[in-house]
């Protein structure tokens, strides 16, 4: 198998040959590109992590207004009356109406027995009156 080393000249390698290009060359060569190689992907790395760092501070930024958000509906909901609560009471008022038209419906019904007998009463005091001074006209005093 026939590939290009680092400075472009073809070399001969079997497939089972796990020698780098470099140790054919200059060993002192070798290291320093190396040594360069290692510092680009040392650069790349940290670089990455920079930008990491950078996405991870925006995500918690995001996640911390989510966060908020989500508590400021939690105590919006919260300031409402469930519906089981609300329909508890208003069954409840529901009950104290109805009690209270019973109560005012028999109150109605006294106060009317009440005017009937006292209109009853005065027409016949006033009948008596009327008769007992019919009955005075004329009988005269004696």
């Amino acid at each position: 198998m026939t590939k290009r080393n680092e400075f472009g000249e073809h070399e001969n390698r079997t497939p089972g040959d796990r020698r780098t290009p470099c140790m054919a060359v200059d060993s002192k060569l070798c290291d320093e590109k190396h040594y360069n190689i290692s510092q680009l992907i040392d650069h790349r790395f940290e670089a990455m992590e920079a930008k990491t760092k950078a996405r991870d501070s925006v995500v918690d930024m995001r996640l911390d207004s989510l966060n908020h958000a989500h508590s400021q509906r939690l105590q919006d909901r919260d300031q409402y009356v469930k519906k089981d609560t609300y329909d508890l009471r208003v069954q409840h008022y529901d009950k104290y109406i109805e009690d209270t038209r019973g109560q005012h419906a028999t109150l109605v019904n006294r106060v009317t027995v009440i005017e009937t007998r006292s209109i009853v009463w005065t027409s016949v005091i006033g009948v008596a009156f009327t008769i007992l001074q019919v009955l005075l006209h004329f009988f005269p005093r004696g």
